[in-house]
């Protein structure tokens, strides 16, 4: 793998952990599925400016449909379960990056059990991370410190498969458009509280049913928000501290939708951006402002073309 030159360049373009200006703001991009093969390639770019991506590293295995998180200013991201097409299977892999440092990633422990197309979320710079759905089973991690999930609790209702995650930060709400629940595409919407322990509760309900959403938020400024989504170019929008139904936001540039995009933001300076795609040749990146209702736009190319990412920022306080 050849990465980009360091040295004053890496100062401009990755900035320092935990410096929360616009420079250091990097979303990275893990994996991919394009037919018939998938890839761990991973990829970044500066949330502030559009443009294309740029190479990252290498994950530990080739797979997608897994799930990203991390620890926002403190810069580690992690990626974990999915599936991998070399000896088909789920995987409880776990692996992590540290976001302003270009390379490959490390193992990081286990999930307590194989499998993929679920949601993550964290509660930033408090360190937990959340894996949730796929199985009843919600897990939990101590960003900070390698080594296998924990049980945190148990799904609302009925296991959830293609759903995704969003917090309020270290405000402690995580919530998850859950997406596909005995064959039929959702619009419910669950949450818990990161640092307590306990089973998911309902939310509220998405403004149209679908599976394979992308989830981003502005951190403590509390608005999160759902993108697209299985064959809807749908954008919704909640107050991540009020529970209710979600509210239209507007539309993803691709009319026909796009799904299993690893989605991100840049907390509270607003920016979230998801990349790739479902479509046979998409890896485009789109880009919405958070805190302003409108139709996304586009924000440039992955390096890889395929559905399935995973997506990390090292930006929530």
């Amino acid at each position: 793998m050849k990465l980009m030159p360091f040295g004053t360049e890496k100062n401009t373009l990755f900035g320092a952990a935990g410096s929360g200006s616009s420079g250091g703001q990097i979303a990275v991009f893990a994996g991919t599925y394009y037919y018939p093969t998938n890839s761990n390639v991973m990829d970044w770019v500066t949330i502030s400016s559009a443009g294309d991506a740029s190479d990252f590293g290498d994950d530990l295995q080739s797979r997608y449909f897994g799930a990203g998180t991390d620890n926002g200013v403190n810069a580690r991201g992690i990626s974990a379960g999915g599936y991998t097409t070399v000896s088909p299977a789920s995987s409880d892999e776990i692996s992590y990056i540290t976001i302003t440092s270009a390379g490959n990633a490390t193992d990081f422990g286990d999930i307590s059990t194989a499998r993929y197309q679920f949601g993550a979320t964290s509660n930033g710079t408090n360190e937990r991370g959340i894996f949730y759905g796929s199985s009843r089973q919600i897990d939990y991690i101590t960003i900070s410190s390698a080594g296998n999930s924990a049980d945190f609790g148990d799904t609302y209702s009925e296991s959830s498969m293609l759903g995704s995650g969003l917090s309020n930060g270290t405000n402690e709400r995580g919530v998850f458009a859950v997406g596909y629940r005995g064959g039929i595409a959702k619009d419910f919407i669950d949450y818990i509280t990161i640092s307590s322990l306990g089973d998911g509760a309902d939310f509220g309900d998405l403004t149209v049913g679908r599976h394979s959403a992308s989830g981003m938020s502005n951190g403590t400024s509390e608005r999160g928000v759902i993108a697209g989504g299985d064959t809807s170019n749908v954008i919704d929008y909640i107050t991540i501290s009020s529970l209710g139904n979600a509210t239209d936001f507007g539309d993803c540039v691709n009319s026909g939708g796009e799904r299993t995009r690893g989605g991100t933001d840049s907390a509270t300076d607003n920016i979230g951006v998801y990349g790739g795609g479902y479509s046979d040749a998409t890896k485009t990146i789109e880009t919405i402002t958070i805190s302003s209702a409108g139709n996304a736009t586009d924000f440039g190319d992955r390096t890889v073309t395929g559905s399935g990412s995973r997506a990390m920022a090292n930006s929530k306080s």
